[in-house]
């Protein structure tokens, strides 16, 4: 429902149904955990998952009536069917996002098997800081994909063009405010983590300055994954996999 509703350019009640799951669980579990936590600690597993199924209805639900008031739909004549190209679409897609997990996630497992625990909640807090502007980026040009692939089915590339002209340097702006707002804000904001990370600002500021600098090459994902060309997005995730592991091996003895 969310990937139809993004399809129309209809973000605002794509907004509604994810943060339906979010925002819904963050208030249930509050008022849980403030009045009645002897038991919700009992009956957790139970509460945990009927709270994920039925907020999950709700915003199918949600989404499926607003569905039904757009025009065009007909869901009674709705039938099952394969497009030319599903399967080449699909793989590469799916190919190009397990690449995507493994890049995101792997560097936490090596972290962890090398240098312990410790290490690990130290390498943390430094990711989740920085990655902070990869995740105010993904609010701005959430509409891209949808924006593009509208006016590229309609072969106006011109307004292709335009689209991505300016989501690109809106991107720019963004990233380079939250870079260096994070930057100049990196004393405290180490200080709120603990004593024991303040002496880590450096790295901190490091970890926030690669992450700024990489920020806008994921709008170039967005940008095949328009254009049908995941393929080269899996093939390129490939090489940065292969350069990470390389990096990581011979760098983490000595640093």
């Amino acid at each position: 429902m969310v990937a139809a509703l993004k399809a129309q350019l209809d973000m605002r009640w794509a907004q509604v149904m994810m943060r339906t799951l979010t925002i819904g669980s963050f208030l249930i579990y509050a008022i849980l955990l403030l009045g009645f936590r002897p038991w919700f600690a009992v009956h957790s597993m139970a509460v945990i998952w009927s709270v994920y199924l039925g907020l999950t209805g709700v915003a199918f639900f949600i989404g499926f009536l607003h569905l039904r008031r757009l025009g065009g739909w007909e869901f009674g004549s709705l039938r099952m069917f394969l497009p030319r190209g599903f399967w080449k679409y699909t793989l590469s897609t799916q190919a190009g996002s397990g690449l995507g997990f493994l890049l995101q996630r792997l560097d936490l497992i090596l972290v962890l098997n090398f240098g312990g625990l410790a290490v690990l909640g130290k390498f943390v807090a430094i990711m989740s800081l920085a990655r902070l502007i990869w995740t105010v980026n993904g609010f701005f040009f959430e509409t891209l994909l949808p924006s593009l692939t509208n006016t590229l089915a309609t072969r106006n590339y011109a307004a292709a063009s335009q689209v991505f002209s300016m989501n690109l340097r809106t991107l720019f702006v963004v990233t380079l405010i939250g870079t260096s707002g994070l930057i100049a804000m990196i004393n405290p904001l180490a200080m709120l983590l603990g004593s024991k990370y303040a002496s880590l600002s450096s790295v901190f500021v490091l970890g926030v300055l690669l992450c700024g600098l990489a920020a806008p090459g994921a709008i170039a994902g967005t940008l095949l994954t328009s254009v049908g060309k995941q393929l080269r997005l899996a093939f390129v995730s490939l090489v940065q996999l292969g350069l990470f592991l390389a990096l990581f091996y011979e760098l983490w003895p000595r640093y």
